[in-house]
């Protein structure tokens, strides 16, 4: 519910297209939304950080994305009796929209873990203040990672 609250919130026509869409897919839409926004809200909170505290909140970042990273990396090793448990146990502390992706992930074939590695280091180079892409290759990577993704990562549960 969190996740569907989440897109409701901030992505209205595309909530509103989702309601076209099956259950399962709709959650899977919602949590894969939800957990793109969280970070994009975290790294916001970056930018928004005045010149005083912003290498603080820089170090910060990193940590939580370096966090979020390690969790999804966990959300993609097999399911099976030997680490299931202890999967579950080491996510327990995680966010509702991880805990919703981590249940997309084991429920949509198809899913790759590519495009949301991706997210995260775009979420990086969203930090940067006052970039100036010197080439139109280092634009478009940026835009494939904090855009593209969100694509590659909704395809598969459509």
């Amino acid at each position: 519910e969190k996740c569907k609250a989440i897109t409701m919130d901030f992505a209205k026509t595309f909530y509103f297209a989702t309601l076209f869409q099956p259950e399962d897919q709709r959650k899977s839409v919602y949590a894969i939304y939800a957990w793109c926004r969280t970070l994009d809200e975290i790294v916001d909170a970056v930018g928004a950080a005045n010149d005083s505290t912003h290498e603080s909140t820089l170090a910060s970042l990193e940590d939580s994305l370096a966090m979020r990273r390690a969790r999804l990396d966990l959300m993609w090793m097999p399911a099976d009796a030997s680490n299931l448990s202890s999967r579950e146990l080491d996510l327990g502390d995680a966010a509702p929209e991880e805990v919703a992706l981590a249940d997309t992930i084991r429920r949509v074939p198809g899913l790759e873990p590519a495009p949301f590695q991706d997210m995260i280091q775009g979420m990086r180079a969203d930090v940067a203040r006052d970039v100036r892409y010197a080439t139109f290759a280092e634009l478009y990577t940026y835009c494939y990672r904090v855009a593209g993704t969100v694509a590659l990562m909704t395809l598969p549960v459509l």
